[in-house]
């Protein structure tokens, strides 16, 4: 496998337990995220918080990972992986706009609130393709046609790949 088949594959990678995985990372995400909105906002110590930090940063890096497992680097261009990357940045301006931590930090837990319930047409919604990519043809280069196009004919709305051959998202 070529590291470009790596970063653009052709299909969805899938691993055996992957589902369970993430909802152990996710778990365990939301709890360290919870401690650490709560204890700054009522001003719990640095001694208290620095875990749940570590534990919030750890299993987000996890999070990400599975998600750029199964989707390579097509995830940055797609709403969930562009919504991972504006929390960041939020998170990231803490240190920057320290009063302002507690804001912040409830911002980002409604972002993401907001963002893991969206239907998966929303969040698949790759902004590299103008549309979502669809569970049942993950990452395909030339999906099925749409209702009412012959075979082999673009849709309006399908791009193909550049001059250059390279890959967009799904």
């Amino acid at each position: 496998m070529t590291i470009r088949e790596w970063c653009f594959p052709r299909t969805a990678r899938r691993q055996p337990g992957a589902r369970a995985v993430s909802i152990v990372l996710r778990a365990f995400h939301l709890a360290a995220v919870g401690f650490l909105l709560g204890g700054h906002a009522y001003g719990a110590g640095s001694e208290a918080l620095f875990p749940w930090l570590l534990i919030a940063v750890a299993t987000g890096i996890g999070l990400i990972v599975t998600e750029i497992f199964a989707w390579g680097l097509y995830w940055f261009g797609m709403a969930k992986g562009i919504s991972v990357l504006a929390k960041l940045a939020l998170l990231l301006a803490i240190p920057f706009a320290w009063d302002a931590r507690v804001p912040i930090l409830a911002a980002v837990v409604i972002g993401a609130g907001v963002t893991s319930h969206m239907p998966a047409r929303l969040r698949n919604h790759c902004f590299l393709r103008g549309r979502a990519a669809a569970p049942a043809s993950l990452l395909r280069r030339d999906p099925a046609p749409e209702p009412g196009v012959p075979p082999g004919s673009p849709s309006p709305g399908r791009r193909r790949a550049t001059s250059s051959g390279a890959p967009h998202c799904p």
